[in-house]
């Protein structure tokens, strides 16, 4: 069905599994893929044979073209050729969090969703996250503030949904400023390769940079996810060992059914899987109240 559409319009076909994408949309149906950047090896001469791979690439990005051989890239080289494509494939978290495959002049008419039975927790473990003491002092981040849990304590607590957006975008802002020093930094510092198991400078300086970007993204998709519904999370924090538990910010939604249409839309959608059970059921998960099935 998705290879037929695609003979008219164009379509893209997301998924979660590598396999799926290489072999069913890749090799059956002829689609362009385009993996994640952790799936391409770097081609600079100075770092080929370290397993260096192209999301710690020295060049942030946005800047990956300024590399001295960015024309054999395989990363940028299967991005241009998704990007032009009628019919391509992608996975899901590259799907939610790059801006280019939502742009109208470059979106497809025709957004496939396969294996869609994972949906509901592709969503919810999108826009929720947890945040432990390490991480926290890691990056310098408040600390955490204390938020009790789940629904039940909505009534009884001054709107922890609120305490726990002002934390995150209190911390997004600090996270703002280790990123623009790192980037400065990246890019005044000269280009470095690993010596044995030992980070050189600047490979140090990537690493914590592409560190930094993911968990730019991971805060900006929760608070994002927060600002567009606030109903049904549940919120709990402590700065404070508790009992078993050591500190930890944990903010995530209770269900994906407010969320849904805010990360997928196109002029045409169809959901895919042989193994979603109760198609209605499955719907009202999702929030979707007008279908076909």
């Amino acid at each position: 069905l998705i290879s037929a559409l695609a003979t008219d319009s164009s379509v893209t076909a997301l998924c979660r599994t590598k396999n799926l994408q290489a072999e069913n949309y890749g090799k059956s149906y002829g689609f362009d893929i385009l993996f994640g950047k952790a799936n391409y090896d770097c081609v600079h001469p100075l770092r080929i044979g370290l397993n260096a791979y192209a999301d710690t690439c020295p060049y942030a990005e946005g800047g990956m073209s300024k590399c001295p051989v960015s024309a054999n890239c395989d990363y940028l080289n299967a991005k241009k050729a998704a990007m032009r494509s009628k019919r391509r494939s992608l996975n899901y978290p590259y799907y939610l969090s790059a801006g280019w495959p939502k742009v109208p002049a470059l979106a497809s008419k025709t957004l496939a969703l396969d294996e869609a039975h994972e949906l509901p927790d592709i969503i919810t473990e999108w826009a929720g996250l947890e945040v432990n003491e390490k991480v926290r002092k890691k990056w310098d981040l408040p600390v955490f503030p204390i938020i009790s849990g789940s629904s039940k304590y909505l009534f009884i607590q001054s709107n922890p949904v609120s305490m726990a957006q002002n934390w995150l975008i209190e911390a997004l802002a600090i996270l703002n400023k280790h990123y623009n020093y790192l980037l400065n930094n990246n890019q005044n510092v000269a280009f470095f390769v690993l010596d044995d198991d030992n980070d050189s400078d600047g490979e140090s300086n990537t690493r914590k940079l592409k560190q930094c970007e993911n968990i730019m993204r991971k805060f900006d998709a929760t608070v994002s996810a927060l600002m567009n519904n606030p109903n049904d999370w549940y919120v709990k924090s402590s700065p404070h060992q508790d009992g078993f538990t050591p500190p930890m910010f944990t903010c995530k939604p209770l269900s994906a059914r407010y969320h849904f249409k805010n990360y997928f839309s196109a002029e045409t959608m169809i959901l895919m899987s042989a193994t979603i059970g109760d198609y209605a059921v499955f719907a009202e998960e999702l929030g979707i109240n007008a279908y076909e099935y």
